[in-house]
């Protein structure tokens, strides 16, 4: 497989992760990531990072097919950037949607926040809820985040705007009735301004497995698939699809695909790709294939985009396909140390 891997952004003294990349209409490539000071981690780092708290918003832009990197435009709005999924829509409008957690140094001071948990140093952290946040001039300014939900809410991977008009939101969350994470889907008719239940992927009465971070990509004519990363199946992606534009899912499936999360991207060529952190040894990411709509998934041709990674934090890919059939996938790396930066791989099919 020829592929050409790359760094994005690498500072030794800082912590960089969850990037987003979306292509503008002029070609141009930008890549939105969270950075934080190592410095700022002591004590915390475990727990801390994967949480934002203190990240500053990072924005790089390549003009020719990612071989270089720039400051790019837009770094001004941290909810627009760190976990933040971005979705460019028919109006040109990009919508981006993340959650937020907020930082207390005692419990009370977390009101409803839900779900809590201790840190380090005697700190607090609490989940705000989900979020929107719309840029009309491609992620130069941002407005003011809209509140979709408060509570245990976790936006993942694009927004899907359906022909008619509606938009659609994946995520996951564990609400009080359910004794295991599960993974749902909202609507808006309104462009993002108010969400609403739309339908449950995938759910566990058992508890026994944990359906987070859901990727979904619509295929066509109201067919819908979704891959899902699993707590309490051997670390195995699991799918389910939607023969209704998402108003039903068929029960859940275990793909036979190691790692997580994974990013589906429908390729020129009509081919599924789909992309994942593979944290176990060989630490790294992997790609797979599918030519029959997410019917299977072409295994033995499994694509190993690196296996060179010094521990199991990393991945979480975004990818873009470039104008010449390659593909891009960006992700946060580590190569050993407590370093962690952004990095890509540009493969072919």
């Amino acid at each position: 497989m020829l592929k050409h891997d790359m760094i994005i952004h690498r500072d030794e003294s800082t912590y960089s992760a969850f990037p987003e990349v979306i292509r503008r209409r002029s070609g141009e490539i930008q890549v939105r990531f969270g950075e934080i000071p190592l410095e700022r981690l002591k004590g915390h780092r475990a727990n801390w990072a994967h949480y934002g708290f203190g990240a500053e918003p990072r924005c790089l832009s390549s003009s020719d097919g990612g071989q270089t990197w720039l400051p790019g435009n837009g770094e001004g709005n941290d909810f627009a950037v760190f976990g933040a999924h971005i979705t460019r829509l028919a109006s040109g409008d990009w919508l981006a949607a993340g959650f937020r957690y907020k930082l207390a140094s005692s419990e009370r001071e977390l009101g409803d926040c839900q779900p809590r948990r201790s840190l380090p140093g005697g700190l607090w952290a609490g989940n705000l809820g989900a979020y929107v946040i719309r840029s009309s001039d491609e992620g130069i300014t941002w407005g003011e985040p809209t509140w979709v939900r408060r509570g245990p809410v976790y936006p993942f991977g694009d927004l899907i705007e359906l022909p008619d008009g509606p938009l659609l939101m994946v995520a996951y969350g564990r609400p009080k009735e359910e004794p295991a994470d599960v993974s749902f889907m909202l609507k808006s008719e309104d462009g993002g301004c108010n969400w609403e239940d739309f339908s449950t992927i995938a759910a566990d009465p058992a508890g026994k497995i944990h359906y987070q971070e859901p990727a979904c990509i619509h295929l066509g004519q109201g067919k819908m698939l979704t891959m899902m990363r699993t707590g309490g199946a051997g670390g195995f992606l699991y799918q389910s699809t939607s023969a209704d534009g998402g108003a039903s899912w068929e029960a859940p499936r275990d793909t036979g695909v190691w790692g997580h999360p994974a990013h589906l991207l429908r390729l020129k060529s009509g081919t599924l790709l789909c992309v994942y952190g593979y944290r176990q040894e060989p630490f790294g990411i992997r790609a797979c294939l599918s030519h029959d709509e997410g019917e299977t998934w072409n295994l033995a041709n499994e694509r190993v985009l690196r296996d060179d990674g010094g521990g199991w934090d990393l991945g979480y890919p975004r990818c873009v396909q470039l104008d010449d059939g390659s593909v891009l996938a960006v992700y946060y790396f580590n190569q050993g140390g407590d370093c962690r930066f952004i990095a890509a791989t540009l493969f072919q099919e």
